[in-house]
């Protein structure tokens, strides 16, 4: 695609919405609505339409750090995505569609907790090296019905407490069995040509905001070596290609399961000369946090 017509067609999604005060990331105004949601055909949005058009433009483009050119289109793409998914997001006429079949765009992950209180939305960020890291937006909304609307830090301004996705790709939310309102967040990604992680996440849902800070897992150390984002709610492990053998959390038992082969990646690693193990970890939530340590 040349670059006129890269810019033209940008120019044409975005331009005559992207000063609008409800378009940056972050405003939770679902009262104020979106002034160019425009006139709708049954579940027919403009502004959806040129969200998907948006991401048929990312598929075309390929980052390179020797082409300032190619890595200003790819930007600018994701923080129009990142723009236009918030103005949507803000929209009650919107949300209460069927968000899952009205949003669905090729490029586009889209994933919920049963109850739908949160929704997580990732896309590729296309940073042109080994890691291929996502984007992830944070949806939920207020006990007053206000839009909570925040990211990882990888797009818009920067913040003081990102969503710690780091740059996986999410693919269920469980809600935990707690009187607070928790959910885990569980995602994957590749790390470099010769790695993978997995990631899981706690999130709380407060009356009037969201807390990325819980308390959920204990801390893996200072000795160990760790991969990815490690935190209170947080926990990531890192391995060669198809050495984490399973990764998963079990509703029923409120179990997270993990099991690795030894390398020099995994939280136990492989010790120079040694053979590999085999090594399994059931972390139990207790109705507050998960027990048990990952990382020995």
């Amino acid at each position: 695609m040349s670059a006129k017509v890269y810019a033209l067609m940008l120019l044409l999604l975005v331009g005559l919405y992207a000063c609008s005060p409800n378009s940056t990331p972050g405003n939770g105004n679902a009262e104020a609505g979106l002034s160019m949601a425009g006139k709708t055909t049954g579940k027919s949005f403009a502004i959806v339409d040129r969200l998907k058009k948006l991401f048929a433009i990312a598929d075309t483009l390929q980052r390179t750090y020797n082409e300032s050119d190619s890595v200003n289109k790819v930007d600018e793409v994701n923080e129009a995505i990142a723009t236009t998914l918030t103005a949507i997001l803000n929209d009650p006429k919107i949300t209460r569609q069927n968000m899952d079949s009205l949003l669905q765009a090729p490029g586009l992950g889209i994933v919920h907790a049963d109850d739908k209180k949160l929704w997580l939305f990732t896309w590729f960020e296309n940073t042109g090296g080994s890691f291929k890291s996502n984007i992830s937006m944070v949806y939920a909304r207020t006990a007053s019905g206000q839009a909570m609307i925040t990211s990882d830090g990888r797009v818009g301004n920067e913040q003081e407490n990102p969503f710690p996705s780091s740059g996986a790709w999410f693919e269920k939310i469980y809600k935990l069995r707690s009187t607070k309102e928790l959910y885990l967040c569980i995602g994957s990604g590749i790390g470099c040509n010769t790695c993978m992680f997995q990631t899981a996440v706690v999130v709380e849902l407060l009356p009037d905001g969201i807390n990325f800070d819980y308390e959920a897992f204990e801390p893996p150390g200072e000795e160990v070596s760790t991969y990815g984002e490690n935190g209170p709610s947080c926990l990531t492990i890192g391995a060669g290609n198809e050495d984490i053998e399973e990764f998963s959390f079990d509703p029923k038992t409120q179990t997270l399961t993990m099991a690795y082969l030894t390398d020099e990646m995994t939280p136990i690693s492989r010790g120079e000369g040694e053979q590999q193990r085999r090594i399994v970890r059931k972390l139990i939530f207790n109705g507050k946090r998960f027990v048990g340590n990952a990382f020995r």
